[in-house]
Order: structure tokens, then C-alpha cells, then sequence
């Protein structure tokens, strides 16, 4: 939603200069959908495209494919490798991974914490290299730190809720939760509806209306946020100046800052 936001507002800014856009949302991580989408922009006539990929060969393919033609992009939110895009604005997906790690390492104190951790889609490379940037880390730094659990949400609400219901059956198997991408209100609400007796340490990522709401309930310990609104607002204004003005991006990968925020931040 706060990357959309930043979207929304470059549009509407560059509106007085004669850019036209078009917005499409999508639910899920989808590649068949992503490439479809993507050729009805180019049948409208775009002359690029901000993207948040899917980390597929196909949508890698139809990307190179038509930056040779002429249509350029900027991808913002989750980067794709091999690829002609001009830039890449939003985290640095593999040191929010550290950051997470050492969140953890500080909460642990050296005494041994079993983690469950729940993933995302393979297909959406900003979880897969915050994942491996955690665990990295925690193999380097935290020995004391042991994953017990890992789960597979495919991103979703839905998918999050009936997954950590069943894993919070067995709470006593661990001592903390973190959640590396999508699905994290489905998850706030299973712990929630969960209503255990002693409280399981919960981080995610990114300061969504649901995560502000559980962290000033004491539901969410921390979450590590990205400045979502920039990545959307920037990826835009790059694009935007490349086209109608022949800016070249200074750099290809525009990074935003990382930042720990708890209950007492807000």
C-alpha cells in the first residue's frame, strides 16, 4: 500500500508535464499473469515500465526483450538479475536479512532461541535473499539461534493465518517468530485468535496498518521497515526523468534505508 502511495504521488506530480500512466495491482506472484500484464501495457503504447518482477526466466526474457526495442524499466520493491533495466530502487534485500539476524541475536542474549521463520514464494527474490542473508548470519554470529520451523505462506493471508494456526498448536517447540515477506496480517491474526498464555517473540518486516496496530498491542515485537513510499515514489520520478528528459539514473541500485522500529518508535 505505501509503495503504491509513493507511485501515486510521482504520478500525479509528473501529470502537469503530459504523462499518462496506467496502474496495475497484482495479487500474487504470478508470472503468467505479470507477462500479460506487462504486453497490454506495451499494446497501449507505454514507453516504460515500473515493475515490481517476478524472479522468472520468462518475465527476465520479456524484460531484456523489450528494453532492445525501446521500452525501458525500472524495477522497484524486489530487483530480477540478468537484466537490462535501467535502475532498481528499495531495500538491500540481503542486509535486512543481517538486520533481522542480529535483531535476533540481541533478544536471544547467547542463550539458545528456536525460531520459526515463515517464508514467501521463491519466485519473489526480495524474500529469498533476505532469507539467505539471515541465515548467513546467523550461521556466522548466532550459533545460539536455531531455526526449528520453516513455512511456506505463497505470500498470502490466508495461507499465513491456517499455517501459523497449526504452528502455534505447538508452541512450546519455540520461542520466536519472524515473518521474511507477505502474509503478515494473516499471521498477526492467527496469533491473535491464538490467545496463548505466555508471549512468543513476533518480528516482521515493514509498518503496515496492521503491524503499527499489533506492535502498540505488544502482539509485534519489532519490525524492520524499508521506506516503502520512496521506493515507489522514486522508481517513478527515475523513470519519468529518463524518458522526458534523457536522465540517466546515477546509480543502478538506488537502496533505502533500513530502520528497527518497536511500539516506542511510533
Amino acid at each position: 500500500g505505501d509503495v503504491l502511495a509513493g507511485v501515486r504521488k510521482a504520478l500525479s506530480e509528473f501529470s502537469s508535464f503530459g504523462v499518462t500512466n496506467c496502474v496495475r495491482v497484482m495479487e500474487r506472484y504470478d508470472e503468467v499473469e505479470q507477462s500479460e500484464v506487462i504486453d497490454e501495457m506495451v499494446n497501449a503504447g507505454v514507453k516504460g515500465i515500473v515493475l515490481t518482477p517476478v524472479n522468472n526466466e520468462s518475465i527476465r526474457m520479456k524484460i531484456n526483450l523489450l528494453s532492445k526495442q525501446g521500452i525501458k524499466f525500472v524495477t522497484i520493491n524486489t530487483d530480477i538479475a540478468g537484466t537490462e533495466r535501467i535502475a532498481y530502487v528499495g531495500s538491500h534485500h540481503t542486509k535486512s536479512g543481517f538486520v533481522m539476524a542480529g535483531l535476533l541475536g540481541v533478544i536471544a542474549k547467547g542463550s539458545i532461541l528456536n525460531l520459526a521463520v515463515i517464508k514467501g514464494e521463491e519466485s519473489n527474490l526480495a524474500v529469498a535473499r533476505r532469507y539467505k542473508g539471515m541465515i548467513n548470519t546467523l550461521s556466522k554470529d548466532f550459533s545460539n539461534i536455531r531455526i526449528v520451523s520453516e513455512i511456506e505462506n505463497e505470500g498470502r493471508d490466508d495461507c499465513s493465518y491456517d499455517q501459523v494456526t497449526k504452528l502455534l498448536r505447538h508452541q512450546e517447540d519455540f520461542d520466536a517468530i519472524c515473518v521474511l515477506g507477505a502474509g503478515i496480517a494473516g499471521a498477526i491474526q492467527a496469533y491473535r485468535a491464538a490467545n496463548l498464555r505466555h508471549h512468543i517473540y513476533f518480528f516482521v518486516y515493514d509498518l503496515i496498518a496492521e503491524v503499527r496496530q499489533a506492535l502498540l498491542d505488544g502482539v509485534v515485537d519489532a519490525t524492520i521497515t524499508q521506506e516503502p513510499f520512496k521506493q515507489g515514489y522514486d522508481g517513478v520520478q527515475l523513470l519519468t526523468r529518463y524518458l522526458a528528459y534523457g536522465q540517466v539514473p546515477n546509480m543502478q541500485l538506488n537502496y533505502t534505508n533500513l530502520s528497527i522500529v518497536t511500539k516506542y518508535c511510533l
